[in-house]
């Protein structure tokens, strides 16, 4: 009897341990899926013109964007407003493929790190000239925070490998196989 009721103990604590594990991985891949869609609204904002409604939630109050030799943008507020201008007088038109990314959550759940490739068709508006395509490629380096169980970017870095016009720019998309 004695026996059965302290294997009976032994078993209630064994699988709320597996539950308590269980709850937790769940957890842990919901967070990545949802970095993912952090990502992702992030690229979809880029390429509709630097949207601040799409951008704005994306970030945290405090949250830093580094461009290499481009910048450092600091705040939330002012990484969306810097992003909106350059998309008025810089590269007013982008496909951003924001690809194969990497995350780790940290123990606490609070705060991830993500990795990801960037390969991007743009164009930038020429003062007097024809506008000029091109080609962008390199990496980006993300820490991101859960406030408000969201999740922010608080730390963006983007390592630009690759900039490089594009001379034949980019053409019309045709509208049917006999124009190609």
């Amino acid at each position: 009897m004695q026996k059965d009721l302290l294997l009976l103990m032994v078993t209630s604590q064994i699988e709320k341990v597996m539950d308590n594990n269980l709850e937790k991985r769940i957890g842990r891949l919901e967070d990545i899926e949802e970095i993912k869609n952090v990502i992702t609204r992030f690229a979809r904002g880029a390429d509709d013109g630097c949207n601040p409604e799409i951008l704005r939630p994306l970030f945290s109050d405090t949250a830093v964007f580094k461009i290499g030799d481009f910048g450092t943008y600091e705040g939330g507020d002012e990484i969306v407003r810097l992003m909106n201008a350059n998309n008025k007088t810089g590269f007013y038109w982008t496909l951003h493929y924001l690809v194969s990314p990497e995350i780790h959550i940290d123990e606490d759940g609070k705060r991830a790190t993500a990795f990801y490739y960037l390969w991007e068709p743009a164009a930038v508006k020429k003062l007097n000239e024809v506008d000029q395509a091109y080609w962008v490629g390199g990496w980006y380096d993300a820490v991101l925070v859960k406030d408000n169980a969201q999740w922010r970017y608080q730390d963006l870095t983007l390592h630009l490998k690759l900039l490089s016009p594009n001379s034949d720019g980019w053409k019309p998309v045709a509208q049917s196989f006999e124009e190609i």
